[in-house]
């Protein structure tokens, strides 16, 4: 359905539309009504430019109207395509998407010839995003410099982070400094967030760990390039993993509050996925206090997966369970909760958390938690 929807687009020669299609509607998650209105505003935006520039011609007019109602049935006809009505364009496999990202690319060289170097980006950070191993993306990149276009750093960061996914610290340690720093230069705060991911997601042990997070912030700082919230949090997720729940604690109440003073509630969101995988529940029910006493307002995010690791651990955290939620619902919160009850298991982040969750076998049941609200 997507090749077939990509196909349509280039008979409207909306070549533009082709490169960020991927990335604006299959990844995240548009839903059906979200692509009517974007693909009938510019519909109608190119049959006013047409009827503009044939408004002096009769027979032009008569012609522009015939191209209108093709159009409009070409519409249609995509529209047609994304089934069902309500539910966000999916594929089966990352193979069957990755076989589409191909198509893509012939579609685009038909219309354009030889791809750019932001479509060629495009399509490497696809691949990247589908789980295509390594090989795969340095034979794309080396398909690009066969046309004379060579890759610049955001393309070289979305090979480093299939590395990274990986938990190939060496290939991505590797690739930073033999490849990636003699052809870009300086890097990006995104590069050695990537390179934390894949220490994250290694073998490594904990020890190992906390001691090349703390070089690479170090090396982040020589090179003048500002660490942000995600390459912090990469870090107290692998705390997680390895159960370091006294490198966790270091990072969020000693660390990162140099860097971002009191900071946002999504630092803190993951130190409670820390100390709940450690089973330490008093502490995490004591985070909340402790932002409380920071001024930093917890939001529907923070309280999803506390309540969601409280009700995970069963009968015996019935009691904490209970008074979160009636703090949820006090005056204090009273936005945060009516965000919450809007969304809570339907956003996007609290889907991915479900998944996270499920993936590391903290859980048993894929039920989704009852809270009595």
């Amino acid at each position: 359905e997507i090749a077939k929807w990509f196909e349509q687009l280039v008979r409207l020669n909306a070549t533009r539309r082709l490169e960020g299609l991927l990335s604006a509607y299959v990844f995240m998650d548009a839903s059906r009504y979200e692509i009517q209105q974007r693909l009938d505003k510019f519909i109608a935006k190119k049959d006013n430019n047409n009827n503009n520039n044939n408004a002096d011609d009769n027979s032009s007019n008569s012609n522009n109207t015939d191209n209108s109602d093709n159009n409009e049935s070409q519409t249609a006809d995509v529209l047609g395509m994304i089934l069902p009505e309500t539910a966000p364009i999916s594929l089966n496999s990352a193979e069957a998407l990755q076989s589409r990202i191909k198509q893509l690319t012939d579609e685009l060289k038909l219309v354009n010839g030889n791809l750019t170097l932001s479509q060629h980006s495009k399509l490497v950070q696809h691949a990247a995003q589908t789980g295509a191993p390594p090989s795969e993306l340095h034979q794309m990149i080396k398909e690009m410099e066969a046309y004379g276009i060579y890759p610049d750093l955001k393309t070289y960061n979305w090979l480093l982070r299939s590395y990274s996914i990986r938990g190939d610290y060496m290939g991505a340690r590797n690739l930073m400094e033999f490849v990636i720093k003699p052809r870009c230069g300086l890097l990006n705060t995104f590069t050695y967030t990537i390179l934390v991911q894949a220490y994250s997601y290694s073998e490594l042990d904990a020890p190992t760990v906390r001691k090349a997070f703390e070089e690479i912030l170090a090396e982040m700082a020589e090179n003048k390039i500002a660490a942000d919230n995600i390459t912090f949090i990469h870090f107290v997720d692998s705390c997680a993993k390895r159960l370091d729940l006294d490198s966790a604690r270091w990072c969020v109440w000693e660390l990162m509050p140099q860097y971002f003073g009191a900071g946002v509630s999504n630092f803190y969101t993951t130190l409670v996925e820390a100390l709940a995988a450690g089973q330490q529940y008093a502490e995490a029910e004591e985070v909340l206090d402790r932002m409380e006493a920071l001024g930093v307002e917890a939001d529907a995010k923070f309280f999803y997966v506390l309540l969601w690791l409280l009700s995970a651990a069963g009968r015996s955290q019935s009691e904490r369970l209970a008074r979160i939620s009636d703090r949820l619902k006090s005056p204090r919160y009273q936005k945060v909760f009516e965000d919450y009850a809007k969304g809570a298991g339907q956003l996007p982040w609290s889907r991915k958390f479900h998944a996270s969750f499920i993936a590391r076998s903290r859980l048993q049941s894929t039920e989704e938690p009852e809270f009595n609200f």
